[in-house]
C-alpha cells in the first residue's frame, strides 16, 4: 500500500512541477504587468528634442483618495484667498528634461494656473482686453481638460429647485498629486545643479585659458 502511494506520488510529480512553473510564470507576469502601471516605461530613450518626447511625464504616480469638502480656503479676492491660489502652482511651473534640459509645462500645473487666471478675471474691478483674451484661453483649455478626461463619478442629485443640488462629500480615487510636486521640486533642484555644474566647467576652462 505504502509503495502505491509512493508510486502515486511519483507519477503526479512532473504535473505538479508544471502547475507550480505556471503559477509562478503568472504571478510575475501580473506583478510586472501592475508595477508597468505605477512606473510606466518609455517605449525607447526620449531625446526631448523637438517633437521627440513621450505624452506625459514618465514619472510613478500612485492612486490617491480625494475627500471632497466645502473648504473655507481658497477664497476669491482675500489676500489670503489670492495667496493659497498662487501657491498651486510651483515656481518656475516648467519641468526641465532630456540631455539639454528642455523646458516643458505640466498640464496640471497648466490647469491651476488657468483657475487663477479665471478668478482674477471675475474680482478684477474693470475687464482689461489682454487680460481677458488670456481668461478666454484658460477657460477653453479647462473645458477640453476636463471633457478630455471624462470624468465619470456619480454625484447625487439631491435638490431639484437646484439650490445646492449636488452632493459635494464624496470620495474620488485620483492621481497623487503631491507626487507630482514632489518630482517637480526634484526636477528643479536638479536643474540648479546642472546649471551651478556647467556654470563652473566654464569658469575652470576660463582659468586654464
Amino acid at each position: 500500500m505504502l509503495a502505491s502511494l509512493i508510486a502515486r506520488i511519483h507519477a503526479s510529480l512532473p504535473a505538479l512541477s508544471l502547475f507550480l512553473v505556471a503559477f509562478s510564470l503568472s504571478i510575475k507576469l501580473a506583478t510586472s504587468i501592475w508595477l508597468r502601471t505605477l512606473y510606466p516605461v518609455p517605449d525607447h530613450a526620449f531625446s526631448f528634442v523637438g517633437s521627440d518626447y513621450p505624452s506625459e511625464w514618465p514619472i510613478p504616480v500612485p492612486s490617491v483618495f480625494l475627500p471632497s469638502d466645502a473648504s473655507q480656503r481658497f477664497n476669491l479676492s482675500s489676500p489670503d484667498g489670492t495667496a493659497e491660489w498662487r501657491a498651486v502652482v510651483p515656481t518656475p511651473h516648467t519641468v526641465r528634461l532630456g540631455a539639454h534640459r528642455q523646458p516643458y509645462t505640466v498640464g496640471m500645473f497648466h490647469a491651476l494656473r488657468c483657475l487663477d487666471v479665471a478668478r482674477a478675471e471675475m474680482v478684477a474691478p474693470r475687464a482689461d482686453e489682454a487680460h481677458t483674451d488670456l481668461a478666454r484661453h484658460c477657460l477653453n483649455y479647462l473645458r477640453q481638460a476636463v471633457t478630455c478626461r471624462g470624468d465619470l463619478q456619480l454625484e447625487p442629485f439631491l435638490a431639484p429647485e437646484h439650490v445646492r443640488p449636488i452632493d459635494l462629500y464624496g470620495t474620488y480615487v485620483c492621481r497623487d498629486w503631491g507626487a507630482v510636486y514632489d518630482a517637480a521640486e526634484a526636477n528643479h533642484a536638479e536643474y540648479a545643479a546642472w546649471l551651478r555644474e556647467g556654470d563652473s566647467e566654464m569658469n575652470s576652462t576660463s582659468v586654464r585659458r
